[in-house]
């Protein structure tokens, strides 16, 4: 019965679990601080939630990067995604 009810919920396109803390805009704009250089403290606080919640955000899809700091984001060499962690430590 309960499967059922869940199946149902999910053809119509409800949301299923806990609400998300941060909306789909908030969550875009961390993205795109973090990935100029933010810290996730510094996100975390301007946001009001965890650190861990900053850290579970996906990095930037390519659609969102913006054409002027696209190298930011890219290995010169092979034009792959670089890990926005591993580019805010450098």
């Amino acid at each position: 019965r309960t499967a059922e009810g869940r199946s149902r919920a999910k053809a119509r396109g409800q949301h299923m679990g806990r609400p998300l803390k941060l909306t789909p805009q908030q969550q875009k704009e961390a993205r795109r601080r973090r990935a100029e250089g933010a810290t996730l403290k510094e996100l975390a606080k301007s946001y009001n939630v965890g650190p861990a919640t900053i850290s579970r955000l996906q990095p930037l899809k390519s659609s969102e990067w913006h054409p002027l700091h696209a190298d930011r984001y890219v290995r010169g060499d092979t034009g792959a995604p670089i890990c926005w962690l591993i580019y805010a430590a450098a």
